[in-house]
């Protein structure tokens, strides 16, 4: 592999301050989605071991902590910061629901989440896109880094999880 592709690479996504989009860093260097994850590959594995890592996804990739080498600080990371059962709550819904609405959300919850949504956004644990006039709430880059996983996806019992709560929304339909 060329040392002055994969340079070029991180470059750009170290630049970045978010995510960096597959689609874009393609636009970028000119490389086809093959070499591109043929690269990414490489660049992840030369990471693997340091502070930093690189992570994929299907969509997107970004620098973060390595959380091997950081778990004493990892795991008294989200505690030390007063997370309160409301925006655990909420945090996991979702994880395991998202990317969803502020309504969508108060319905499961059953209660306002507006300020819980906002404590969330500041401690950077959740994101959020504009979809038409309304916010869609999904984890953060920071939360799955810090939970170790590149995809909500990948959480214990994600699609058991999922269908029972489809089929629990069906049966409420009819």
């Amino acid at each position: 592999m060329n040392e002055k592709d994969k340079n070029f690479i991180e470059a750009i996504i170290f630049r970045k301050t978010s995510a960096t989009k597959l689609s874009e860093l393609s636009k970028l260097t000119g490389f086809d989605d093959s070499k591109l994850r043929e690269i990414l590959s490489e660049v992840t594995t030369d990471y693997s071991t340091r502070g930093v890592n690189l992570f994929l996804n299907d969509q997107e990739c970004w620098f973060a902590t390595n959380p091997n080498l950081v778990n004493k600080f990892s795991d008294s990371e989200l505690s030390e910061t007063g997370l309160g059962t409301a925006a655990t709550e909420t945090l996991a819904i979702i994880l395991y629901r998202g990317p969803m609405n502020k309504r969508e959300i108060d319905i499961i919850r059953g209660v306002n989440t507006q300020s819980i949504l906002r404590t969330l956004l500041i401690r950077e644990l959740i994101d959020r896109d504009l979809d038409g006039a309304e916010y869609r709430y999904r984890a953060s880059h920071k939360l799955l880094t810090h939970l170790g996983i590149d995809s909500s996806t990948e959480l214990p019992n994600h699609e058991d999880l999922n269908q029972k709560i489809a089929d629990l929304e069906k049966s409420y339909a009819e």
